[in-house]
């Protein structure tokens, strides 16, 4: 089994006694990034089948090599809805037919959108956020879908099951697609 991992961490900490066959592989352009988790790989974790590559993900090329492609969050830095369908065209094409997406989205906060949603926040920690994250930091990552939007970029890019799993708070959801 073949699996790329975008945030290492979450999938290097997986527990694989008794899965033999299990190859991972570390894919992301920042080569800290990738020194970083190789490090852990080895030191934190103890783990001898990982490969790291310096990649851009919407330049991955891999055809039908992958079981399973984890990756959360690429999308909430590309406004582009194009280029994120692109993107999960590159990962379906990735996948071995049967092959599982992971992925996740930010959902549009209920100041901005009527199809927010969001639930069990408390809103005084929510603007605290938006004023360190917009306003202070001002980070460029902050593009918003809904359900519906992701569930559409996820089946034009030829994925068929398509399975949503909600934080307590409706914010960050992962996502499950089925090649």
């Amino acid at each position: 089994m073949s699996i790329p991992c975008g945030l290492m961490d979450d999938v290097l900490s997986l527990d694989f006694n008794g899965f033999d066959n299990v190859h991972l592989v570390g894919a992301d352009l920042d080569e800290d990034t990738l020194l970083g988790a190789k490090k852990n790989a080895t030191a934190k974790y103890n783990l001898t089948n990982v490969d790291f590559i310096k990649i851009d993900a919407w330049k991955l090329g891999a055809v039908e090599e992958y079981d399973i492609i984890t990756s959360n969050g690429l999308n909430i830095y590309q406004p582009n809805d194009e280029k994120v369908i692109d993107l999960y065209k590159k990962f379906y094409q990735a996948l071995k037919p049967g092959g599982i997406l992971i992925t996740s989205f930010l959902t549009p906060p209920p100041s901005i959108s009527t199809e927010s949603t969001w639930k069990n926040f408390d809103l005084s920690d929510a603007l605290k956020q938006k004023v360190l994250f917009s306003d202070i930091i001002q980070v460029n990552w902050q593009t918003f879908r809904t359900e519906a939007q992701t569930r559409l970029q996820l089946a034009k890019a030829g994925f068929k099951t398509i399975e949503f799993i909600n934080d307590s708070c409706s914010i960050f959801p992962t996502v499950t697609a089925i090649k």
